[in-house]
């Protein structure tokens, strides 16, 4: 008796090759499934049930990660500082402190101001010397 159903998809050996490039190169499960015409589920299930699929998705991010480290290690060994920082802050931890400290001591007192005008222009200009410093109330 036959099962209900769509038939489970199965991937061929020229497909897990396929799909071993498509990891290698970053792809994520979703965009390989969309390159496939195959649903996210589809995959992920399929990957549970072939121990192969599996294999070429880890695989092929292995191979990935080791090709773009070493062309890091390429530009380190150059002397590039970038690449070189990028490495530190990724992978040593290292990080840069941004802080700014202020010290104030000047007391300011937000004066009133009030437009009575209902030109937009005008407000614009008046509230442009607001702004500025330069507003004298008339």
């Amino acid at each position: 008796m036959k099962k209900a159903g769509r038939k489970l998809w199965t991937p061929s050996k020229e497909i897990l090759s396929e799909i071993e490039i498509l990891s290698l190169r970053g792809l994520t499960l979703k965009q390989i499934a969309d390159n496939y015409e195959i649903s996210y589920p589809t995959l992920n299930n399929a990957r549970k049930r072939h121990k192969k699929l599996d294999i070429v998705l880890k695989k092929g991010k292995a191979k990935g990660i080791a090709f773009v480290t070493g062309k890091l290690f390429e530009k380190i060994r150059e002397g590039n500082i970038a690449a070189i920082f990028f490495y530190l802050k990724t992978q040593a931890g290292w990080h840069e402190k941004n802080t700014v400290e202020v010290k104030d001591k000047v007391k300011y007192k937000k004066p009133d101001y009030k437009l009575d005008t209902m030109d937009a222009i005008e407000a614009s200009k008046i509230y442009q010397s607001i702004m500025t410093g330069s507003y004298k109330d008339e």
